[in-house]
């Protein structure tokens, strides 16, 4: 009933000497993760949650109970890791899985960090996900603006990761697909060096997925590549029209919109070393 296709590209930038990146890009499952932690722990951190969510898309179809149990599976080995080696470690996550409704599929959006999801609808490119960082929290209160915002010091440090707190929180949206649809996972990589007015011009200039995957990569390194960069783009060819829509939630999933929290949170600074914000 759904058809997709897509592409996946990672490089480690120009300024990292590896890459803490991982992605996951297979039928029904798309996942793009960004680890932080001194010495190689950013690199378990992602490698560690892609493993997870590749093993609930096992599954047939992919539930949204599968895929938010691994996520909270890989968090718990992250901070059983932690304990251990007593270092700070910790990974972003971002995925759009097809997940089933009765006899409709609909994409399962799932967000932690700053990590993000957008989607290119009629020409118009969207952010679907909400930054969970110290600069979303300060430009959401407008103690800064946009331009600030790129400049800040605490630009790089998340409020939300796997493997720095103990209550992890996901968000989670259910998504209708249109025929047409491209989506965009990233890692900050991308949007901390290229303005989100070029990446729509890229998104919609490309009719390929692998010639707009690989223009994205392109664009971050041409702006710096300061960071790891990772992108997976992924086109809706078609959804079957004989399958009235479902609007609204779905019906079996009570957590779909983002929750935000005002608790103190562990951030872990995408430099590679960890940091506690107390607020």
């Amino acid at each position: 009933m759904l058809e997709l296709a897509w592409a996946a590209r990672t490089h480690t930038g120009h300024r990292r000497s590896r890459n803490e990146d991982s992605v996951l890009a297979r039928p029904g499952l798309f996942v793009v993760a960004d680890g932080m932690g001194g010495h190689a722990a950013g690199d378990l951190a992602s490698q560690w949650t892609v493993e997870a969510l590749n093993i609930a898309a096992s599954t047939s179809p992919i539930t949204r109970l599968a895929v938010l149990e691994a996520v909270r599976d890989a968090d718990a080995r992250l901070r059983r890791f932690a304990h251990r080696e007593r270092q700070g470690v910790g990974t972003t996550v971002c995925a759009l899985a097809v997940t089933a409704t009765g006899a409709r599929e609909r994409l399962g959006l799932l967000n932690v960090g700053d990590s993000r999801a957008y989607r290119l609808r009629d020409g118009r490119l969207e952010q679907l996900t909400h930054d969970h960082s110290v600069i979303q929290e300060l430009l959401d209160t407008g103690a800064i603006d946009a331009d600030e915002a790129r400049r800040h010091p605490e630009r790089h440090v998340v409020t939300r990761s796997l493997g720095a707190d103990v209550h992890l929180e996901i968000d989670w949206w259910s998504l209708d697909p249109a025929t047409h649809d491209r989506y965009l996972l990233t890692t900050d990589g991308l949007t901390k060096e290229v303005t989100e007015n070029h990446i729509r011009d890229i998104v919609r200039a490309e009719p390929d997925p692998h010639r707009a995957a690989d223009a994205l990569v392109g664009a971050a390194l041409a702006g710096g590549g300061r960071d790891n960069v990772s992108v997976i783009v992924i086109d809706v060819v078609l959804v079957d029209q004989r399958v009235a829509p479902i609007d609204g939630p779905d019906p079996l999933d009570g957590d779909t919109t983002p929750r935000s929290t005002s608790r103190s949170a562990a951030a872990l600074d995408a430099d590679t070393e960890p940091s506690v914000r107390l607020r």
